[in-house]
């Protein structure tokens, strides 16, 4: 590690309670979380962002919660595809 460069660890957590076909339980959800020198880690031949766009090929066949109003919508054309694929 370059010097004065700093590597921090953390760990994120967010307790709550899940329920599903009426029983409900305690979880705890979260993610690792490693801070690195950016200047000497990851050092990639072209640049790339944290979050790169995805040019999606296909219709996805199972949807995340932040994604269905984005799919169930009028304006999307494809989303009878969705159901059409069972």
């Amino acid at each position: 590690m370059a010097k004065g460069a700093r590597e921090n660890v953390g760990f994120h957590a967010l307790k709550c309670q899940l329920s599903v076909l009426g029983n409900t339980s305690d979880v705890q959800i979260g993610e690792a979380l490693i801070v690195n020198d950016g200047e000497t880690d990851n050092i990639l031949q072209e640049p790339v962002g944290l979050f790169p766009d995805i040019e999606e090929d296909k219709v996805p066949t199972h949807l995340l919660v932040r994604d269905q109003v984005y799919w169930f919508t009028a304006r999307r054309p494809e989303r009878l595809k969705i159901h059409d694929q069972t």
